[in-house]
C-alpha cells in the first residue's frame, strides 16, 4: 500500500512541474509576441485565481501581462492595470492586444460558453495563447479552490 501512495505523490510532484514549466513558457511566448507586435498583452485569469493558498503565499502561477482581467479582482492583485470583467464580453477595442494568455480558465466554461469566449478572445488579439490544467493533477480536482 506504501508504494501506491508514493507513486500517486510522485505523479503528482510530475504532473506539477510539466504543468508550471508549461505555463511559464506559454506566458513567456504570448509576452514575447505581444511585443514583437508593438501591443499589451492581456492575461484573462489572474495569476492568483481563486486559490486563497496561492494568495496568502504570494504563489503566482504566471505573470500579470500588461493588463490583467478575471471576475474576481483579487486574481489581479499587484497588477499593472486591473479590469473587472467576464471573458465572454470583454470590454475592449478590436484586435486591441498583440496576444492574450489564457490561464485555464477555458476549463471553467461549458462548450457554448467557450465558443462565446473564444470569439470574443479572437476579436480583441491578434493571437492568443492558453493553458489548461492536466486530467492528471488530482489536487485541482479534489480542491479546485487552492
Amino acid at each position: 500500500m506504501n508504494w501506491a501512495v508514493g507513486a500517486l505523490a510522485v505523479s503528482q510532484v510530475c504532473v506539477s512541474v510539466y504543468q508550471s514549466v508549461t505555463r511559464k513558457s506559454l506566458y513567456r511566448q504570448a509576452r514575447d509576441e505581444a511585443h514583437r507586435r508593438g501591443k499589451d498583452l492581456l492575461v484573462i485569469g489572474g495569476p492568483y485565481g481563486s486559490g486563497l493558498l496561492r494568495r496568502y503565499f504570494g504563489l503566482k502561477a504566471h505573470g500579470y501581462g500588461d493588463v490583467c482581467t478575471d471576475i474576481d479582482p483579487k486574481a489581479c492583485e499587484g497588477a499593472p492595470q486591473t479590469v473587472v470583467a467576464n471573458i465572454k464580453n470583454l470590454p475592449f477595442s478590436n484586435k486591441q492586444f498583440g496576444s492574450v494568455f489564457l490561464g485555464h480558465v477555458l476549463g471553467h466554461l461549458g462548450p457554448e460558453e467557450r465558443d462565446v469566449a473564444l470569439r470574443e478572445v479572437d476579436r480583441i488579439a491578434d493571437s492568443a495563447y492558453g493553458c489548461n490544467q492536466s486530467r492528471l493533477w488530482l489536487i485541482g480536482r479534489i480542491f479546485p479552490d487552492l
